[in-house]
């Protein structure tokens, strides 16, 4: 049931997650770059006695997203607000404001996006794990892509209109073969949390009997963590 130590692979999750996710953000960036601009903003944001605030007209942009939505989505087309929200509360974060005073760094940019289909809008999460689906020309009807720049304290928005790459392309594949490691990483990673709350449940840690096999526990590990405990494990079996 479990894997023989004298064989064990390290758990990579975390690692190939994080591998996934930039090259998500890789493919997002590239469409952007070849989309076609459908509005633009720019703005400021400057530090007052309340805090960091911003200055930005994006009504046409959201105007344009309205309209598109109502066109296209004939429902739950109120899920264009849910990546809306997400975008104005990043916005006004302080995290993003420190990365905008790294002027010209790709930590300036951030890249929403809005995929319209008949039954709601995706955002970029949703958006890349159809990529598999070799019908996902015909499933989307139309795809934009919002980003917004800080460079010091000037604040830019950009929305395009996108398409989706061919799926032969080098984003694309490498999007996909990440993803597919990062799946496969984490089906293996559950395997062996299967195998310590059922296997080894019985078994007492020196430094805790109670929560030690708990799933969560593990799931909260990093890489590093989980490896470790798991040899501690594996050298307490008998």
């Amino acid at each position: 049931m479990r894997e023989d130590p004298a064989v064990y692979v390290p758990i990579r999750y975390h690692e190939l997650c994080d591998k996934a996710d930039q090259a998500g953000t890789d493919l997002i960036k590239y469409m952007f770059s070849t989309g076609q601009i459908e509005s633009k903003a720019g703005g400021s944001w400057q530090t007052e006695s309340a805090g960091k605030q911003i200055y930005i007209n994006q009504c046409d942009i959201l105007t344009k997203l309205i309209q598109w939505t109502g066109r296209y989505v004939e429902h739950y087309a109120s899920d264009l607000f849910i990546t809306w929200t997400t975008m104005l509360k990043e916005m006004n974060s302080v995290k993003f404001h420190e990365a905008g005073e790294l002027h010209g760094a790709e930590a300036n940019k951030k890249r929403y996006v809005f995929a319209l289909r008949e039954s709601g809008v995706d955002h970029d999460r949703f958006f890349l794990a159809r990529l598999h689906d070799m019908n996902i020309d015909h499933y989307y009807r139309k795809i934009f892509i919002l980003e917004n720049t800080i460079l010091k304290t000037e604040i830019t928005s950009v929305l395009k209109s996108v398409s989706i790459p061919s799926s032969l392309s080098k984003e694309v594949r490498d999007y996909i073969q990440a993803a597919d490691e990062a799946t496969a990483e984490a089906n293996r990673r559950n395997r062996l949390i299967t195998a310590i709350t059922t296997e080894f449940e019985d078994r007492i840690y020196s430094w805790t009997k109670n929560s030690a096999m708990r799933e969560e526990y593990w799931k909260n590990l990093s890489d590093e963590e989980f490896n470790t405990e798991w040899w501690k494990l594996i050298g307490k079996k008998e």
